[in-house]
């Protein structure tokens, strides 16, 4: 029997849903919750040798980690826990990339119109 890819819709749920839930989530909040999962795949593009999707992937990290008023309305309604996310996301990414390449990420960011 063939391994479960990241890509099987309950492999990836696994990485980032915030708990149980009894309800189901309607048309809506599985929009939301879509917009949540790119953002989640677009952080693991920081190194891809396509520069719009380096470029997306450093957008979609930095409004994780920065845009916390536009980010926590949208995880809540996409009906999860906006700082869990936040922490699963960062910990994905660090494990991931190394800390030299991560703060040459940032300082592009960071010193971008100066």
């Amino acid at each position: 029997m063939p391994k479960k890819s990241a890509r099987h819709t309950t492999a990836r749920d696994a990485y980032w849903h915030t708990g149980k839930r009894n309800e189901e989530r309607c048309e809506l909040a599985l929009l939301w919750l879509r917009v949540i999962e790119q953002a989640w795949r677009d952080c693991h593009n920081l190194d891809n040798s396509d520069v719009y999707k380096a470029r997306d992937a450093r957008g979609s990290l930095i409004w994780i980690i920065e845009n916390t008023e536009d980010f926590d309305a949208v995880c809540g309604m996409a009906g999860i826990d906006s700082s869990q996310f936040r922490s699963v996301t960062l910990k994905a990414v660090t494990q991931r990339y190394d800390s030299d390449f991560l703060s040459r990420v940032f300082a592009q960011h960071f010193n971008f119109g100066r």
